[in-house]
């Protein structure tokens, strides 16, 4: 790397950019609604438990991230729906 790169990775460090930057390593806490409604179906909730923490982030971080209560229920739906049927969030989307 060049020394204009390495002295902006040095000033991300400082200020404490490149910290914030990174990415979680736990999963978060999963809200309240999705997990009702994940548990309301059996199947669905036995599928997205058994997926491995990346997806399981993902579709927690995915709801979220909803600025909208009406874009939080579809996208809670929509999960639903697809550990319904065994599909784990991926190059398809959610």
């Amino acid at each position: 790397m060049r020394p204009a790169g390495l002295a902006r990775i040095e000033e991300a460090k400082r200020g404490g950019a490149r910290a914030s930057a990174a990415r979680p390593s736990r999963v978060p806490r999963m809200p309240t609604d999705l997990r009702h409604a994940l548990r309301a179906d059996p199947r669905a909730w036995a599928h997205f438990r058994a997926w491995g923490n990346s997806f399981q982030a993902a579709c927690i971080r995915w709801v979220l991230d909803a600025k909208k209560e009406e874009t939080r229920v579809r996208r809670i739906r929509r999960i639903v729906q697809r550990a319904d049927q065994d599909k784990r969030p991926g190059i398809e989307g959610f």
